[in-house]
C-alpha cells in the first residue's frame, strides 16, 4: 500500500514565498500563546463553577456515578469532572496547571497533523509540506483559538475532537502496519478504541467517532472483524450514553426542522464550516461556507467511488472533515437557528460568540 504522493520538484524560490506565510503564522501563534500566558486568571469562569459544585458534593459524600454523569446543558461532562476533581484535589483548584496542560496537548494535536502530513508527502516538494504544516499551526494557534485555551474546563471540552483525530490516526497507522496480527497492530488498534472512548465521554458529538471509524475502516479495506468491532462498540457506547439522556432547554433548530427544512440548515452549517470568515462577515461566511459544502461533498463521492485504495494517511482527513461536519450538523440542530443568527445581528452583535 503506497502511503505517499509524489509531485515534481520545483525550484528552490517557492521554499522563499512559503517563508511569509510561516513567519506570519509563528509572529500570530506567538501573539496567541503570549496572551494566553498573561492573561490568564485564577478566577473560575462559567460552567466552571457547575463543575466546582459537583466536586464538592462528590468530596461531600455525594453519590458519586450520578454526579459525574448526570447531563447539563445536553453535555455528560464525566471527564471534565474527572479532571477538575484530581484539579481541585491535587493541584489546590488552579486553573494555570489546566490551562498549561491544555496548551501542550493543543501542540500535541498539531504535531499530530504535522506527522500526518510529513508519512503522506515526505516524497513531495518541501514547500508542499511546509505550506499544509503552516495552515495547521495557524489553525491550532491563531487569535481565535484564545477562548479554548484560556478557558480551563475546555481543557477536556475541547479536546474532545482531539482525541477522535487521534483515533482516526491510529486507525490510519494500523491499516499501514504489514504485520496487523502483532504486538505492535494491537496497540494501535486499542490506542484507537481508547482515544474513541475518551471523545464520547468528553462531548455529546463525540459519538460520530464511531461511524466516522466504520467508514474509514471500510475505505482502509480492514477486516470484518475489525469493522464488527467498531460497530458494536459505537452503538453500546450510544445506548449507555443516550439512556436517561436530557438534552436541556431547546436553543437551536431541532433535528426534525434542520433535516426538514435543509434550505435554513445548510447556510448555518456552511457559515460554520468557514467559522473565521463567518466573523468577519456573516453574509460572505455564510455563501463561502455554502460553496466549500458542495466541494466536501464532491470529494467525498470522488473518494468513494474511486477504484483504487487510498494512502493510509490521507485517509486521516478524511475523516476529521467528515467528524467535524457532523460535529457542526450538531451545533446546528442543538444551539443554531435563523432566529437566533437574525437576533444578534440586529442586536449588533457577533453571530458567532
Amino acid at each position: 500500500m503506497s502511503e505517499t504522493l509524489s509531485v515534481k520538484r520545483p525550484g528552490w524560490w517557492k521554499l522563499a514565498w512559503i517563508a511569509g506565510p510561516l513567519g506570519l503564522t509563528g509572529y500570530l501563534s506567538g501573539v496567541t500563546l503570549w496572551t494566553v500566558l498573561t492573561a490568564k486568571s485564577e478566577v473560575p469562569w462559567r460552567d466552571q463553577w457547575v463543575f466546582l459544585d459537583d466536586v464538592r458534593s462528590i468530596l461531600a459524600g455525594a453519590h458519586v456515578l450520578h454526579t459525574l454523569w448526570y447531563p447539563h446543558w445536553g453535555h455528560r461532562h464525566l471527564i471534565t469532572r474527572l479532571v477538575i476533581w484530581f484539579d481541585v484535589r491535587f493541584l489546590s483548584g488552579l486553573n494555570t496547571p489546566l490551562i498549561d496542560a491544555s496548551l501542550v496537548l493543543q501542540a500535541a494535536h498539531t504535531a499530530m497533523f504535522c506527522y500526518v502530513a510529513w508519512r503522506l508527502l515526505r516524497r513531495a516538494p518541501a514547500w508542499v509540506y511546509l505550506l499544509l504544516m503552516t495552515v495547521t499551526i495557524q489553525l491550532a494557534f491563531c487569535p481565535l483559538q484564545l477562548e479554548n485555551l484560556i478557558w480551563a474546563p475546555q481543557l477536556v471540552f475541547k479536546h474532545a475532537g482531539e482525541a477522535a483525530s487521534a483515533a482516526f490516526c491510529l486507525l490510519a497507522l494500523y491499516a499501514a502496519q504489514e504485520g496487523r496480527a502483532g504486538v505492535k497492530g494491537r496497540i494501535m488498534l486499542g490506542g484507537c478504541g481508547l482515544a474513541a472512548v475518551v471523545s464520547t465521554l468528553a462531548r455529546p458529538d463525540g459519538i460520530f467517532v464511531w461511524p466516522v471509524l466504520f467508514v474509514q475502516a471500510v475505505v482502509l479495506r480492514l477486516s470484518k472483524r475489525v469493522r464488527w468491532v467498531l460497530a458494536l462498540a459505537g452503538c453500546s457506547l450510544a445506548v449507555l450514553y443516550f439512556w436517561g439522556y436530557d438534552a436541556g432547554p431547546a436553543m437551536g433548530m431541532g433535528v426534525r426542522r434542520a433535516v426538514l427544512h435543509p434550505e435554513q440548515s445548510l447556510p448555518l452549517l456552511g457559515m460554520l464550516a468557514v467559522g473565521p470568515l463567518s466573523v468577519i462577515s456573516p453574509f460572505w461566511g455564510t455563501w463561502l461556507g455554502s460553496a466549500a459544502l458542495l466541494v466536501i461533498f464532491y470529494a467525498l463521492v470522488r473518494a468513494f467511488r474511486a477504484s483504487s485504495q487510498p494512502p493510509a494517511m490521507l485517509t486521516v482527513y478524511g475523516a476529521v472533515a467528515v467528524f467535524s461536519l457532523l460535529s457542526l450538523s450538531a451545533i446546528v440542530a442543538g444551539r443554531l437557528s435563523p432566529e437566533f443568527v437574525a437576533a444578534r445581528e440586529e442586536a449588533h452583535l457577533d453571530v458567532l460568540p
